[in-house]
């Protein structure tokens, strides 16, 4: 396996459950582990390698009420892991990330669905310091809650799609490492679930 356009090979393992709990209640769980050996030229042309390891957890429960209304938590744990030596664009040598969101959806007879999802995002880690400072990596760690909202309307019938979302209502100022726009083997890699200032998205199709 690959893990980028460099080239890159990464061991990956995993395993993953989904269940039917209840007739309206279902659960998921899955677990993955990476092992990445980075290469890198240094100054005087030589290819030297590195081992980065990555362990991912996820789970989920969601429940179904009513056919219009659904309800879900989730969570995913992070640890990442790089050596000092070259801890890459990323900037740090061990990251611990925390996210669980609670996401609660309506779904409309007239195509019209609305979603609110309440975000606990905590992240800690060994970082890189700024050229020039005493130590060149500093422990540090946030935590922050978030909010989203979206709107969704498709009428029965016709050719066209009108959504709005709005990332980060509440406009929480926070720092986050993001790796979801560092690794193509997460699936949302073009799109980051957190934003550290709020953000809105308007999108309008055509459906044939």
């Amino acid at each position: 396996m690959y893990n980028d356009e460099a080239s890159v090979p990464v061991r990956a393992r995993g395993a993953s459950i989904d269940q039917r709990i209840a007739t309206k209640l279902y659960a998921g769980a899955s677990v993955v582990y990476r092992d990445l050996l980075v290469h890198l030229t240094n100054n005087v042309g030589a290819i030297e390698y590195y081992s980065w390891k990555e362990t991912e957890t996820y789970g989920y429960l969601t429940w179904l009420p009513k056919t219009q209304l659904a309800a879900s938590i989730g969570f995913k744990l992070g640890q990442y892991y790089r050596p000092p030596l070259f801890t890459g664009v990323d900037g740090f040598t061990y990251l611990k990330s925390w996210e669980i969101p609670a996401t609660i959806r309506w779904f409309g007879r007239n195509g019209i669905s609305a979603a609110l999802t309440l975000w606990r995002v905590e992240q800690q880690g060994n970082f890189t310091n700024p050229l020039g400072a005493p130590t060149p990596f500093v422990d540090a760690s946030d935590r922050v809650w978030l909010l989203d909202v979206s709107l969704v309307c498709k009428p029965p019938d016709r050719h066209f799609y009108f959504s709005l979302e709005v990332k980060n209502l509440t406009d929480r100022r926070f720092h986050y490492q993001d790796l979801a726009t560092q690794d193509a083997l997460l699936q949302d890699r073009e799109n980051s679930f957190i934003v550290p200032r709020r953000a809105i998205f308007a999108r309008v199709g055509l459906t044939f």
